[in-house]
């Protein structure tokens, strides 16, 4: 029984220790990330979707005192997949915009070349809340080289000056999502 126990105890001491380490690895790749401001390039992407009338900024320059999400599909993702999950955005989107003018979106995408063309094709028929744009230069992870390869990074909240306030999925995790409600409450005040 004795040795039963000891042997529970060790890998219990081992998955925590694990564990830890994982989440100081996460916190050190979100102190990477707002290490500086994140470059978005909008000029050197091509705009592939826009809704105008829902879209607040449709040709590229950011304002400068706006909010900015950012979700980001390398080539390692099924552009087509990430494509047909945005439509959970929406609400989002409409929600967020409701409750604030000042805070803007941008879906970015990398296809593999020999994917484009299922991509540019998803992407026009959707009905999306916000812009999409195609990074087939791959403009945007060469200006940002402070953004971990993980997906789990590649969404995120950029302040008015672009540096990153919040990293995490709102639409798909709720804690995220309740911290941006805060922090656009905090920003409307302002």
């Amino acid at each position: 029984m004795g040795k039963r126990f000891i042997k529970w105890g060790f890998i219990a001491i081992l998955f925590i220790l694990c564990a830890c380490n994982k989440n100081e690895q996460y916190k050190e790749r979100i102190l990477k990330m707002k290490s500086k401001p994140i470059n978005v390039t909008k000029e050197k992407m091509k705009l592939v979707y826009c809704n105008i009338k829902d879209s607040t900024n449709l040709y590229g320059g950011d304002k400068t005192d706006s909010l900015l999400w950012i979700v980001y599909a390398d080539s390692f993702v099924c552009s087509s997949c990430k494509l047909s999950e945005l439509q959970y955005w929406n609400e989002f989107i409409h929600k967020a915009r409701k409750k604030c003018n000042s805070i803007d979106f941008c879906f970015i995408f990398s296809p593999r070349e020999e994917d484009r063309d299922i991509f540019m094709f998803t992407a026009k028929s959707l009905k999306l809340a916000s812009l999409i744009y195609l990074d087939t230069l791959r403009t945007f992870p060469q200006n940002n080289p402070q953004i971990p390869k993980d997906q789990r990074f590649h969404t995120f909240l950029l302040d008015k000056n672009k540096n990153v306030i919040l990293v995490g999925d709102p639409v798909k995790n709720e804690k995220i999502n309740n911290i941006f409600w805060k922090i656009l409450d905090e920003n409307r005040h302002k």
